[in-house]
């Protein structure tokens, strides 16, 4: 993809302060808690190593299950992002499963995927992944900024989102499903490059907080309805529901509420003001039924490219893995 068809990241338009952000955040994702919001009781101090090599330098943010933290991976001479499960004690065999899918999600690469660098243990036994560190704001904090400045994101950034969101889960699919694609899962780099996130993790998080009745699998508006039923119903089809979903979100001027049932009502009045064309799509990729959501995510991504292109927006190929 060329540069002009990149989503760029904003130059904070309002100045929003990121506490402010946070909050915004917040609001809309319960439980999750920004870099200006650490816990008191975090389970790791600034100085601390994990596995001999990766020492915390801050901590990032957190959600219900999992904590983030900047480390220096002092092996390599890198910056990386530790994900450490905060879940309380885990039988042997969850956290060796854990592992098998973590290896597994290791060996998909693409462009616009967050690598999976390694993984182990701390001394307390909660297993933890590293991953790529992106200098950049999650989706969720760019939508943040934006919406504070009145600055929406436009048609053209909008829908080359989603084609690269295509392009990754095309990728992906034959392999794994992501499960949690939500925008706190995604950031754009300052190169302006979209990267996707938490894959395994978030899902497993996700299912093994559903379980105590929490977590994004009960209450994310993103979340396709037969994962809140069962969360192991997960297949490439809850994907697509939360593409959908996120779809909806970007072209949403105030952004979706909450609550799922009152996001779920408010889908049609944001697509009103769009072909519909669009809104056939969309609508059918929002179906209640994993089987009556479309399957061929290039067809998906086809017919976003024709409308955005209708709108005057240039868009060109999504890069390759």
């Amino acid at each position: 993809m060329s540069d002009e068809t990149t989503p760029q990241p904003p130059q904070d338009p309002a100045a929003t302060p990121d506490a402010q952000e946070d909050l915004a955040i917040a609001r809309q994702a319960p439980g999750v808690l920004g870099a200006n919001q650490a816990p008191e009781q975090s389970t790791l101090k600034t100085g601390d190593v994990l596995s001999g090599a990766f020492t915390v330098e801050r901590y990032l943010g957190s959600s219900p299950g999992a904590v983030s933290y900047y480390c220096r991976d002092q092996r390599k001479d890198r910056e990386v992002v530790v994900k450490l499960l905060e879940l309380g004690a885990m039988p042997q065999e969850d956290v060796d499963q854990f592992g098998r899918i973590v290896r597994q999600a290791g060996g998909v690469k693409h462009r616009n995927l967050v690598r999976i660098l390694g993984l182990g243990q701390s001394d307390e036994g909660a297993p933890f992944v590293v991953m790529e560190f992106v200098d950049g704001p999650s989706l969720s904090r760019l939508l943040a900024r934006r919406r504070e400045a009145k600055s929406p994101l436009a048609i053209r950034d909008v829908f080359t989102i989603i084609a690269h969101l295509c392009d990754v889960l095309s990728s992906l699919h034959p392999t794994l499903t992501h499960g949690v694609l939500t925008p706190y899962n995604m950031h754009v780099n300052r190169s302006g490059t979209l990267k996707v996130s938490n894959l395994v993790f978030g899902s497993t998080v996700a299912a093994l907080l559903s379980v105590r009745g929490e977590g994004p699998y009960r209450d994310s508006i993103y979340i396709a309805p037969e994962l809140v039923r069962d969360p192991t119903a997960l297949t490439p089809a809850a994907d697509v529901y939360s593409l959908g979903m996120l779809a909806v979100e970007l072209l949403s001027p105030r952004g979706l509420p909450a609550d799922r049932n009152a996001a779920r009502g408010a889908v049609s009045g944001v697509l009103a003001a769009h072909p519909p064309q669009l809104t056939q799509l969309v609508l059918s990729m929002l179906a209640s039924e994993p089987d009556q959501r479309p399957q061929d995510l290039m067809q998906i991504r086809d017919i976003f490219e024709e409308v955005a292109a209708a709108k005057g927006a240039r868009l060109g190929e999504p890069p390759g893995p």
